[in-house]
């Protein structure tokens, strides 16, 4: 007979998110990093990884920082790419939706902080 784990002795997966930070400069990159943990910690997620970069030129799915985060999720080193806002990953619908694709790919997915909820995208550094 084999009996059910009592609550203390369950184990429950606890979500584990790269945060991927994208600014115009460190200090831009330092506020997005710390409003994903501050929510990853409300949220109990931890924060396996952060992926910081400037780069705004390369679509996203041929930035640095997006395969470095998608090879977390890919490597199941992260569930989950955590972004401060949707523009952070892209301004453009589908560029924005390719990443969350390839992010499902990799048995992941994206959360971006930009909600009503979290008021996260009107507090600027």
């Amino acid at each position: 007979m084999v009996a059910n784990p009592s609550p203390n002795e369950a184990s429950i997966a606890r979500v584990r998110a790269v945060v991927y930070a994208r600014g115009a400069d460190a200090r831009e990159e330092d506020h997005a990093v710390a409003q994903c943990e501050r929510w990853a910690a409300r949220h109990d997620w931890e924060v396996g990884a952060v992926v910081r970069e400037t780069s705004d030129i390369e679509p996203p799915l041929e930035r640095w920082g997006v395969r470095v985060a998608l090879g977390l999720l890919n490597s199941g080193r992260a569930s989950v790419l955590l972004a401060l806002s949707r523009i952070t990953i892209s301004d453009e619908n589908a560029a924005f939706h390719a990443v969350c694709a390839a992010a499902e790919s990799a048995g992941g997915f994206v959360h971006v902080l930009d909600s009503a909820e979290s008021g996260a995208a009107d507090a600027r550094p």
